[in-house]
């Protein structure tokens, strides 16, 4: 076979890639029977459009230069993670990509990863099919003896004469992505690798982003339906929605591609029996907001049945939004329209400054005439645990207008409190005081003469005297009492549309707020707490943010407190 060289025009490469997939693959149909043109659907086709990429096409480019697709007019995604419903062919579409490129690219190794053996041998027969279809359609020879290699075709690896290599493995294989470099990546079901040890995952995900070259000379796909909000697929998703390079795998930036059930459109019913006026209140936001209309509907309704016959949860075969799909085997503490109502509302907002690499979000400048109320929640500082946050919101609409989540230490914390309160016309400020790093913010607060504090009544008793001694505290406290009272008003306002949320890590925070036991307590009654693997910080300021509003008018902050 004659050696490869790069083309006179690698655009025309690139778009070869895709009419190639179109006109020489083939694929079985689901309804069985003779196989047919592999012809990409919407949500494969945006897909492909984002990273239907050659090598070749960035050497053309200039070296420093990201490529951008033809197609989406951005530039091309390389670190992709696919959060799939089902049935809508993504891994057809990886899969027949990753394929195409290898056979007619010299010198690249392509390592797939199936979600278990038996999916590994599945894996490995649609690629013989697909380079069946690649030789009969007179490309390059889809294998062969490479120069000083001896030639293999078994169930762990292909060898191409060009070259190239596939591997295939599964989440069962150990040591996957140490004992090679690997151009292209494919895992499939990720979410589901952590049934072979707690951690495989993550350990896979870390491994290959060492193993697989730097964007854009390798790319990594992994997708996945959700099972569940843990583990390190839910939480490169979770980093990808905060757009924030996650140290999951690396410290590499991942693109996620999302796509709700209403964007297959094989997913309707021809002649529906329901009308406008039979819709509850979340088909009804389905119908407006997204244009969902009978046929699909009345789908849906089917599918969430047949679900629950079984007990299963429609939302995580069938997915909605990228966030409450991974919980929907847990109780959220906010409605499910309601969550999608601030999802969608959110992404018309971006901050107008911020700060601390994005920690710190502006959305408001402060206004004359305006009282504000701060809500902070304290912690330690130590990257990878609680975060410090705080919620700044508007006296008369209670709309946040400066949210700030990190790992600031509690001196620190507190001066950026006092400078942002201040800069608010002095607004009525309330940090947790539930334990040393609570009273460490709250007397760095006092120390600072930060003149608008919240104080509670918790007196102490004097065991000489029997009095009831120093009356008034700094601070706020979450107790057996107040907690139910935040998250009941928490609820209402949310629930009750009263609000406009403007930051998405707020509107990600609360999307992931579940029922679950107290810490240590797994019997225990439960509360609203984080999922696993979610943070709940600035959910927590916000909800004493909220408290804060009945106190933040008293002239005399001590006699309103005695309400506390």
């Amino acid at each position: 076979m004659a050696a490869i060289s790069p083309p006179d025009d690698p655009l025309q490469l690139v778009g070869d890639y895709r009419r190639r997939i179109s006109t020489e693959l083939q694929i079985t149909p689901k309804r069985g029977g003779l196989r047919i043109h592999l012809d990409p659907n919407a949500i494969q086709g945006e897909y492909l459009d984002e990273t239907c990429y050659s090598p070749w096409l960035h050497d053309a480019t200039g070296e420093g230069i990201m490529p951008v697709s033809p197609w989406s007019k951005q530039p091309f995604q390389f670190r992709n993670l696919i959060l799939k419903p089902r049935q809508v062919g993504m891994s057809t579409i990886v899969l027949a990509k990753k394929v195409m490129r290898i056979a007619t690219e010299p010198n690249r190794n392509l390592l797939i990863i199936a979600q278990d053996d038996a999916f590994k041998q599945e894996f490995r027969e649609r690629v013989h099919a697909y380079l069946a279809d690649i030789k009969n359609a007179g490309l390059c020879p889809p294998f062969g003896t490479a120069a000083g290699r001896g030639k293999a075709d078994n169930i762990e690896r292909l060898d191409f004469a060009h070259n190239s290599t596939i591997y295939f493995q599964s989440a069962q294989s150990p040591n996957i992505g140490r004992t090679n470099t690997y151009h292209d990546a494919y895992g499939t079901e990720i979410a589901f690798w952590d049934i072979f040890g707690e951690g495989r995952a993550r350990k896979i995900v870390h491994a290959l982003n060492s193993a697989v070259p730097d964007p854009p000379y390798g790319e990594i796909d992994f997708e996945s339906t959700p099972n569940g909000p843990a583990g390190a697929f839910f939480d490169l998703c979770m980093a990808a929605i905060e757009g924030k390079i996650t140290e999951v795998g690396g410290g590499k930036a991942w693109r996620l591609f999302f796509w709700p059930w209403w964007k297959q459109q094989e997913y309707r019913i021809d002649n529906p029996g329901i009308h406008p006026r039979d819709l509850n209140d979340h088909e009804k936001w389905l119908y407006r907001e997204h244009g969902c209309d009978m046929g699909q509907l009345e789908w849906r309704r089917i599918k969430i049945a047949e679900a629950e016959a079984v007990k299963q949860h429609f939302d995580s075969e069938y997915p909605e939004d990228p966030l409450t799909c991974f919980i929907t085997a847990q109780q959220t503490v906010l409605k499910k329209p309601t969550i999608s109502r601030m999802r969608a509302i959110v992404t018309a907002y971006d901050p107008i400054e911020t700060e601390f690499d994005g920690d710190l979000r502006i959305y408001e400048g402060p206004q004359t005439g305006i009282e504000y109320i701060l809500g902070a929640d304290g912690a330690q500082g130590n990257e990878g645990d609680d975060e410090s946050a705080f919620v700044l919101a508007r006296k008369d609409s209670m709309a946040p207008v400066v949210c700030y989540n990190g790992y600031l230490p509690p001196h620190d914390f507190a001066k950026l409190i006092a400078r942002i309160a201040y800069t608010y016309n002095k607004a009525y400020v309330g940090a947790e005081a539930n334990n040393d790093v609570g009273y460490a913010v709250n007397k760095a607060l006092d120390d600072l003469n930060y003149p608008n504090l919240h104080y509670r009544q918790d007196p102490e008793m004097d065991v000489r005297s029997g009095v009831k001694i120093n009356p008034f505290k700094l601070g706020w406290r979450t107790d057996v009492k107040t907690r139910p009272e935040m998250v009941s008003e928490y609820q209402d306002w949310h629930n009750g549309n009263l609000v406009l949320i403007r930051d998405k890590t707020l509107v990600n925070q609360s999307a992931t707020m579940i029922w679950r036991p107290p810490k240590g307590n797994p019997s225990g009654r439960k509360q609203a707490r984080a999922a696993p693997s979610a943070k709940d910080d600035l959910v927590l300021a916000w909800m004493i943010c909220l408290q804060l509003r009945s106190y933040a008018s008293s002239v005399d902050r001590k006699v309103v407190a005695v309400r506390h």
